[in-house]
């Protein structure tokens, strides 16, 4: 009898005790996964570091983890592409890349209309955690390229300045 009830009981153990443990194992999972693609952005290879930031633009709020090798890039990589996907990776934590925003500064200064555009997109995304780089946006308010000008008034409207 007492076996009998031992033996029911077991699933019941194991299905509480995978339910404790697997959220735990999934973190640790996703931690070593973010470190690895952060490590990837120091990479001499180009196509490394370009795998490396398509693959954080898409995780999300995980990739919070990978702010540092992601502000990196975008001040000193030097290929056009990855600077461009560490931007985006950055716009897509939103509030949370609110320490990234005098990296995204920098990059509205580049020569590349590209890379400004996309800049003042992510400080858009930011939010209101963006405003200390209101001046730089408004000054993109008399950008060469419309489309920069666009993305910032855009921004400016989006963090709640003028």
């Amino acid at each position: 009898m007492q076996e009998d009830r031992v033996r029911r009981s077991v699933p019941f153990v194991l299905l509480a005790f995978y339910i404790a443990v697997l959220p735990v194992r999934a973190q640790s999972v996703e931690q070593t996964r973010i470190a690895s693609l952060s490590a990837r952005l120091s990479d001499p290879d180009v196509r490394s570091r370009q795998q490396a930031v398509t693959a954080l633009k898409y995780m999300g709020a995980a990739a919070k983890e990978a702010l540092p090798a992601l502000q990196n890039a975008i001040e000193r990589d030097p290929d056009m592409n990855v600077r461009m996907g560490a931007v985006r990776a950055v716009g897509n934590l939103k509030a949370a890349a609110r320490e990234a925003v005098p990296s995204l500064v920098f990059a509205l200064r580049d020569n590349q209309a590209c890379l400004r555009q996309v800049a003042a997109m992510a400080l858009g995304l930011i939010g209101p955690d963006a405003r200390g780089a209101s001046a730089a946006l408004m000054a993109l308010r008399q950008d060469s390229d419309p489309l920069v000008r666009h993305s910032a008034e855009d921004a400016i409207a989006r963090i709640g300045g003028h």
